[in-house]
């Protein structure tokens, strides 16, 4: 019994004192009297994953409090470090782990299990191959994850491996095994994207039929997220036959077959009465103060859905998705909402207040905007901030001339003249009546382009050269429309307006649902309202007055004569050359004709009033930040243009000149030289704009910048920008000669 006995704890020793250095001299018996601790110290053989696995099982199973947990969490550390430092064993074979889990004869095989216990039953495979002893040279590794809900990762040889593993634990269907391929594993093995959604906010679905379609957060837990979304429900008619048979047709041809376009339901709130004439009366059923429609819940006239199918990021409604919850979402959240869907809509140069953060209630100018970023110049501290959009907040103030967007009265334009918290008084401009809106619904009034109304006629040189530039495209009749996409692309079936024209046919959509611009071709596009979802490149084509511009376009190219008039432009304050008369008397000289405006010398470029730019290189204006906008820099006749239109009706600063070229700076990237030609100075167009005089109607440059007091189209009454407000200091200052600055 003895002998037994002995052999038995030289087992135990031997199992569990992997690399202990045992002294010849010392007895058997020392070695029985040796506490459990010491040989827990003794550190296992390298590469042996069962020891190592029974090794740790039985000191976590030791472990009480965490200052023990720090003294194991120490030891491995130690173990891990000796473990790859350098052995002065030579004699001991090297064993090479592959680093890579795809090398060799492992694979990784997704498991499904039960949502929410993903790290759970991974301990529990772990612990079932710990104790047998048998798998733990077939299965290598068990990832389970919260943020990849009902799939855990096996790595594994075989299938039969994994299912051999996976029997008998509860809540693991081992049935539902799939292999994943080297390509994928990278994506299975990477932390997914973790967003938590605020209790309330806003979402968009990515699951058929409501991909893209908004949702309310009414909850979220470790189940999902409790929406409430505008149900999409067939109500057509539903086509019987005689007797409640279908009657069997003779299968025809792909060929012969007649194309079908499937299309999603429209979205509309859920009408009991219109779903029992279309579906029976007894479809829907009534629970408390919900309806049970095909095993859907829908209360209110919402879908209520537990889902995890969403973007990983907050959204925001467009103002038709806004409509269907406005009713019922709490007040303080839609109006943060509008504030929102407001501060997205901001543009360069208008006046913001700062709503959150740190700069909370500073006041300053939108000099750019790059994606969800802002740029913000506060003029009190006279610095720059990055502000997000989702933080800015439209400062309207008296006197500020807004335009209606939404509302009872939209359309309307004209002046603040009240503004209590979130709501202001308009005095129409047209009615002279007064109308109470929100200051969510407003933006601000930004007048196009005023050119000088009152001058002489214009030349056939100038108007041809005018109608010219306004026929050369033919899709800028688009601008504005509301249309959906058609064709098969990524954004098929979504609704959105044109923003502008593109090359080669292409124009820029705002895409409602995203509220982002894409680039989508003229034939990818039909209007809204066109119920034969007929292409817009068919309807440009049919357009009758495309066909009359073009023959007018080519016949004004081959007309032979074409007089060119005196130039019509004032005489500008500058140097000219004297000549001498023919009877050599000096004291009496004409301007030579390359000075002359009323010469017949062509200008450089006669569509343009500021071909020349005598401001651009004045030392006065040097260091001012002045805004400007490039025009007219598509190609037209001779002209070749500049950068093939692209920058066109941009806003930038003008920041100086380097040889022929202007500096302009667009947002926050480098300045680009752009040629002088193709830059105008911005006027003012509204009070509260600070201006410089940049020189024309008889007016000289100067380096002094004015605040507009009374803005005019022709005339502005301004005071000094910098210095003590002085009420008598008013100066009238021509509208076509200032300059907007920042």
């Amino acid at each position: 019994m003895q002998e037994s006995d002995s052999a038995a704890h030289e087992d135990v020793r031997q199992f569990l004192s992997l690399e202990a250095e045992v002294d010849d001299d010392e007895s058997e018996d020392e070695h029985e009297e040796e506490d459990d601790d010491d040989f827990i110290q003794d550190e296992p053989l390298i590469a042996d994953r069962r020891r190592s696995h029974q090794l740790l099982l039985h000191e976590t199973a030791r472990v009480h409090g965490d200052a023990e947990w720090d003294a194991l969490l120490e030891r491995a550390r130690r173990r891990a470090g000796a473990s790859t430092g350098n052995s002065d064993d030579h004699d001991a074979p090297q064993i090479e782990i592959p680093l890579d889990p795809l090398v060799g004869e492992a694979r990784l095989w997704k498991v499904k299990v039960k949502p929410g216990r993903e790290e759970t039953l991974a301990f529990l495979l772990m612990e079932k191959i710990v104790r047998s002893g048998s798998l733990g040279s077939t299965v290598k590794s068990i990832i389970g994850r919260v943020s990849q809900p009902g799939w855990i990762v096996v790595e594994a040889a075989k299938s039969s491996d994994v299912q051999e593993v996976c029997q008998g634990i509860s809540d693991v269907f081992w049935q539902y095994i799939q292999v994943i391929e080297p390509n994928d594993a990278p994506s299975c093995l990477k932390e997914a994207i973790s967003y938590t959604p605020l209790r309330p906010s806003w979402l968009r679905l990515t699951k058929h039929p409501y991909r893209g379609d908004i949702a309310y957060v009414e909850d979220f837990d470790v189940w999902g997220v409790k929406v409430l979304v505008v149900p999409r429900i067939n109500l057509q008619p539903r086509t019987t036959t005689q007797h409640g048979k279908r009657k069997r047709t003779q299968a025809a041809s792909p060929a012969l077959r007649p194309k079908t376009r499937l299309s999603r339901p429209q979205p509309a709130l859920f009408d009991v009465d219109k779903v029992r004439q279309v579906w029976g009366s007894k479809a829907v059923e009534k629970r408390n103060q919900t309806f049970v429609f095909r095993r859907n819940e829908y209360r209110d006239g919402y879908l209520c859905l537990k889902t995890e199918d969403f973007y990983p990021e907050a959204a925001i409604p467009t103002p038709d998705e806004l409509r269907f919850f406005e009713h019922y979402i709490p007040d303080d959240f839609l109006r943060s909402t509008l504030e929102i869907m407001g501060a997205r809509r901001l543009l360069l140069g208008q006046p913001v207040k700062v709503a959150d953060g740190q700069a909370q209630g500073a006041v300053g100018i939108v000099e750019s905007i790059v994606g969800d970023e802002a740029i913000v110049h506060i003029s009190t501290d006279d610095v720059k901030l990055s502000l997000p959009l989702n933080a800015l907040r439209k400062y309207i103030r008296i006197g500020d001339e807004v335009i209606v967007d939404a509302g009872p009265h939209a359309g309307m334009t004209g002046w603040v003249i009240s503004v209590i918290e979130d709501t202001i008084l308009v005095h129409d401009h047209k009615t002279m009546r007064e109308a109470v809106v929100s200051s969510h619904a407003v933006s601000f009034y930004d007048p196009a382009f005023i050119t000088r109304k009152s001058g002489p006629k214009k030349s056939p040189l100038e108007e041809e050269l005018q109608t010219r530039q306004l026929k050369d495209d033919p899709l800028r009749r688009f601008i504005g429309k509301h249309v959906r996409i058609i064709g098969n692309n990524r954004w098929k079936d979504y609704k959105g307006f044109i923003k502008s024209t593109e090359v080669n046919e292409y124009l820029l959509v705002e895409i409602a649902a995203t509220m982002r611009k894409e680039r989508i071709h003229v034939s990818n596009l039909a209007l809204l309202d066109d119920d034969k979802m007929t292409s817009l490149s068919s309807s440009s084509r049919m357009d009758p007055s495309n066909s009359t511009d073009a023959s007018n376009h080519q016949r004004s190219e081959i007309s032979p004569s074409l007089e060119i008039p005196p130039s019509s432009l004032p005489l500008a304050r500058m140097p000219y050359t004297p000549v001498q008369s023919g009877s050599g008397t000096p004291s009496i000289s004409v301007l030579s004709p390359a000075w002359d405006p009323s010469s017949r010398t062509p200008n450089s470029d006669p569509k343009c009033n500021f071909a020349y730019n005598p401001w651009m290189e004045s030392p006065l204006l040097a260091g001012k930040r002045i805004r400007v906008q490039f025009r007219d820099t598509k190609a037209v006749l001779r002209d070749p243009g500049w950068k093939h239109g692209d920058h066109e009706g941009k806003l930038g600063i003008w920041t100086g000149i380097e040889g022929s070229s202007a500096k302009v700076s667009l947002g926050i990237q480098a300045p680009m030289l752009v040629p002088e030609k193709y830059v105008r100075p911005v006027r003012p167009s509204i009070k509260g704009q600070n201006v410089v005089i940049i020189g024309g109607e008889g007016t000289m440059i100067t380096d002094t910048e004015y605040y507009i007091v009374t803005f005019g189209i022709t005339e502005c009454v301004a005071r000094k920008r910098h210095g003590k407000p002085d009420p008598k200091d008013r100066t009238i200052l021509a509208t076509n000669a200032l300059a907007v600055v920042l």
